[in-house]
């Protein structure tokens, strides 16, 4: 759904903020914690802990890899709109999810936390291209 490197490198920086929080861990302790308190128990509540534990970061741990994210771009000196405009993307695919049984924070809230920020366009050069990288996905 990457339209621009910057919008690449905005979702990457996102994911990266994940792992420099340790979100990871938080989500395997929490999935396993659960898990062990239900086990030998109905399997089916097993099933739907797994379900609900397993599916996504937390919406604090969301906010959070945002703003590692917003962060990154500012150093790059890459305008954090790049992102907006991807979850701007995202926002269409996922609009018929509820907020209550979405694991995300809304995405328009998402958005206007990325819009505080003055867009410019990039003017970065990038040793590799672009087209090649985007058919690639």
């Amino acid at each position: 759904m990457c339209e621009t490197p910057e919008e690449l490198i905005g979702a990457v920086a996102h994911e990266v903020g994940h792992l420099k929080h340790n979100h990871i861990n938080e989500q395997l302790i929490k999935s396993l914690g659960i898990e062990l308190l239900f086990s030998g128990s109905n399997t089916s509540l097993g099933e739907v802990t797994q379900l609900l534990t397993q599916s996504a970061f937390s919406r604090e741990n969301e906010i959070e890899a945002d703003e590692y994210a917003i962060n990154k771009l500012i150093e790059l000196e890459i305008s954090p709109n790049y992102l907006a405009k991807l979850f701007k993307k995202l926002y269409t695919e996922t609009s018929m999810v509820p907020d209550f049984l979405n694991t995300h924070p809304g995405l328009n809230e998402r958005i206007s936390n990325f819009k505080k920020y003055e867009f410019k366009e990039s003017n970065r050069k990038y040793e590799f291209d672009w087209v090649k990288v985007k058919n690639s996905l």
